[in-house]
């Protein structure tokens, strides 16, 4: 027989990936009953709202990625970013076996739009190119966040993976819908998941209270 710890273990987890996958199922639902339109012009006003922070104006070396089609569109950042003269790092899945990616140096917002896809439709870059190092900022994905900033992702693994290998302090930030946030109550998280040091939406700017001060609303 199982010892009870081990027991009470096993149940927790089994616990934690039932709210997990459920917030999360609840999260898609919402994001794919958006208009198009609706869902461009908020993502472009979360965007707006990173671009006009300190985090971004003080940052060099940016890692972002690409989106996919139901979820906030990083366009109009990306573009920014280039236009700033910000060196531009995105992802390229390298296994998904070991949930291993690197994240790679992009020359220009027009590039992007010739790399192939990968099986989730995001554009990756292709060939040989300089690693990230020396990171400022790290623009994270994720599909909830509380008002601790704590993130819940898609549950693959490949950002909590990369984030436990970065060197260096990079600040941690996220753009979401005001439709990803969960205000009343903590996501569900486990100890290997990272937190972000700030959300940007559209209506709000948290902040960590263990990296970056207080709750903001």
């Amino acid at each position: 027989a199982m010892r009870p710890s081990v027991c009470c273990f096993a149940a927790w987890v089994s616990g934690m990936e039932g709210a997990k996958k459920e917030l999360r199922s609840t999260i898609r639902a919402r994001l794919r009953g958006l208009e198009a339109d609706y869902l461009a012009a908020q993502s472009a006003a979360a965007c707006e709202r990173l671009v006009q922070s300190e985090e971004w104006r003080s940052a060099r070396a940016i890692a972002g990625y690409c989106s996919m089609a139901a979820e906030l569109q990083t366009d109009s950042l990306l573009r920014v970013a280039f236009a700033e003269g910000k060196r531009v790092f995105l992802p390229r899945v390298e296994s998904i076996k070991e949930r291993r990616m690197s994240m790679l140096e992009a020359s220009s917002f027009e590039e992007i739009s010739a790399w192939p896809k990968s099986k989730w439709g995001i554009p990756e870059p292709t060939g040989d190119r300089p690693e990230a190092r020396d990171l400022d900022l790290v623009v994270v994905p994720g599909l909830a966040f509380d008002t601790h900033c704590n993130r819940l992702g898609q549950g693959a693994g490949f950002y909590d993976t990369w984030l436990a290998e970065l060197a260096g302090s990079p600040r941690l930030v996220a753009l979401a819908l005001d439709e990803q946030l969960v205000l009343d109550r903590p996501v569900p998280t486990e100890p290997l998941d990272v937190p972000v040091d700030a959300v940007f939406s559209p209506s709000h700017h948290l902040t960590s209270p263990s990296r970056g001060g207080p709750a903001q609303p």
